[in-house]
């Protein structure tokens, strides 16, 4: 239910704020030859990317953990480039002709909303 995914999102959200490199979290990723794991860091941008876009308030707990997510120190400096180009072109690529892409412009504004003061603020 959305119920759900909304209260699972915010409490992801919360994890975000743990004082300590997302890297720690990744010890044997690199020690397992022959398999493919994805980061933390990975993981958590693709779940609030693939909720940013949907029609139900897990849409909004999506912009709330993306502004948590990715204005963190260490993520800031990996992931926040690549997420500001995606929410661009998902922009771009959407059309005020279709619902589909009113709810994705509606995901990315919502994320650039509370991302940009969050980043501002924290020069």
């Amino acid at each position: 239910t959305w119920e759900t995914r909304y209260v699972l999102l915010l409490w992801l959200s919360v994890t975000c704020l743990i004082p300590f490199d997302f890297s720690r979290l990744d010890g044997n990723l690199h020690n397992q030859p022959g398999q493919e794991r994805v980061s933390t860091m990975d993981r958590i941008l693709q779940v609030a990317e693939s909720y940013l876009v949907v029609s139900d308030k897990a849409q909004d707990a999506a912009a709330v953990l993306v502004s948590k997510f990715v204005t963190r120190p260490d993520v800031k400096q990996k992931k926040m480039a690549s997420f500001l180009d995606w929410s661009l072109c998902t922009l771009a690529s959407s059309s005020f002709q279709t619902i589909e892409g009113v709810i994705a412009m509606d995901g990315m504004l919502q994320a650039l909303v509370n991302t940009v003061p969050v980043v501002r603020g924290g020069q």
